[in-house]
């Protein structure tokens, strides 16, 4: 199999979150999927926009809490303009409303923290 090739089958995932020790950490803890995963860590929904527009993703997974814009807007707006990426929520905490929204343009939600076989596992079934 050429490079082309492998990199075409590679899932291409943009990791998005407001502070860089959480994008460090998930760095780090995800290290073992760089075989099958071409890994994007965008601090913020307004990063993580421009990376989209930059190059093509598979998955979007976002924190929710974050300020100027929730990951529950994030995620409206890639549907919107991606309807075929794949969109993951990770929440530690939301008021009630917040989640409401997000049920709606989340193809999964998962709590935070939560581990690498779960992310893992649940990366298996969204997106291309």
């Amino acid at each position: 199999m050429s490079a082309e090739d492998e990199v075409a089958r590679t899932k291409r995932v943009l990791f998005v979150d407001d502070e860089p020790l959480i994008l460090a950490a998930l760095k780090s803890a995800l290290r073992s999927m760089r075989g099958e995963w071409q890994m994007t860590f965008a601090e913020g929904p307004v990063c993580a926009l421009e990376a989209m527009a930059e190059a093509p993703f598979d998955v979007v997974v976002t924190d929710m809490r974050m300020p100027g814009m929730d990951g529950a807007e994030l995620l409206r707006r890639v549907a919107a303009q991606w309807p075929k990426v794949g969109r993951v929520l990770l929440t530690g905490y939301a008021d009630a409303a917040a989640l409401e929204r997000a049920r709606d343009v989340a193809q999964l939600m998962l709590d935070k923290p939560c581990t690498t076989n779960a992310l893992r596992e649940a990366l298996e079934d969204v997106g291309p």
